[in-house]
């Protein structure tokens, strides 16, 4: 199921999407790019495009801007995401400090499992999103 937020700022594309740690933000239906994996507020995923056509002037890389509307995809969906390391296939993922998948360790929330492998950094993977869980 896809659902709509407001970005509380910039979102890239095929990232983990969370909902902020209070840290002011008051707005209903706010997401922000993740950062943390010891916080539970993973949503979902964000659209693996940017919200402008590539190598357009309007195009800034990102799915969304600060203010903007963005289609998060969140469990039990099927989506890409971008790895910020080498995943296996049937991984428990959690968000590294700029949003991409890496695999999860304890004490920490995951929010997909890799439903292929990655071999390096900057690859994109599908994944099942899953609710927020925590690995003991």
């Amino acid at each position: 199921m896809s659902l709509t937020y407001y970005a509380g700022g910039n979102i890239a594309p095929a990232r983990f999407v969370c909902m902020p740690d209070s840290g002011g933000m008051t707005n209903d239906y706010t997401a922000i790019q993740a950062s943390d994996p010891t916080l539970p507020t993973l949503i979902g995923i964000s659209p693996p495009y940017t919200r402008y056509a590539p190598g357009t002037p309007f195009d800034n890389g990102y799915s969304a801007t600060a203010g903007q509307d963005i289609m998060v995809n969140s469990a039990p969906e099927n989506c890409e995401i971008e790895c910020g390391a080498a995943v296996q296939s049937g991984d428990l993922l959690m968000t590294d400090s700029n949003g991409r998948a890496v695999t999860c360790t304890t004490t920490k929330y995951f929010g997909a499992r890799a439903l292929s492998t990655a071999s390096a950094s900057g690859t994109r993977v599908m994944v099942v999103i899953m609710p927020c869980g925590y690995m003991a």
